[in-house]
């Protein structure tokens, strides 16, 4: 019985995430396991995504993707906004701007100070204009 029972048990890995999306959650994110967007070639089947809701972005439509070696590149072919260029989150893989929402696509292999950095990066683009004119 009590073999059972610990195999129930989340392990240590599963309890770490777990916290994380309590504290997002906490903080005022919506976090959901999702499709990947059609733009990203190459995704898992699913992935976590941290929904931050600003009621006030009119940047709809606007995509940005994560190169290793290039940077961030934006889908359209546009400007990317002097945050996202400077951006230091650990695991942030891509970043969806929609008419009320910026949509964060992150690895969460980052600890809770991982999960601070993206809320500075949230507050740094709900607060700069998106340049609507590329």
């Amino acid at each position: 019985m009590l073999g059972q029972w610990l195999l129930l048990r989340p392990r240590p890995e599963e309890q770490r995430r777990m916290r994380l999306r309590a504290q997002a959650h906490h903080q005022g994110w919506q976090v959901r396991l999702c499709k990947p967007p059609s733009w990203w070639s190459g995704a898992p089947p699913l992935v976590p995504r941290y929904t931050w809701h600003c009621p006030s972005q009119d940047g709809a439509g606007r995509c940005f993707l994560w190169h290793e070696v290039d940077g961030w590149r934006a889908l359209p072919n546009g400007p990317v906004p002097v945050a996202l260029q400077s951006c230091t989150v650990p695991g942030l893989t891509a970043v969806e701007c929609e008419a009320q929402a910026w949509h964060f696509y992150w690895d969460e292999r980052s600890d809770l100070a991982g999960m601070t950095l993206l809320c500075t990066l949230a507050d740094e683009l709900t607060a700069q204009p998106i340049d609507r004119s590329a």
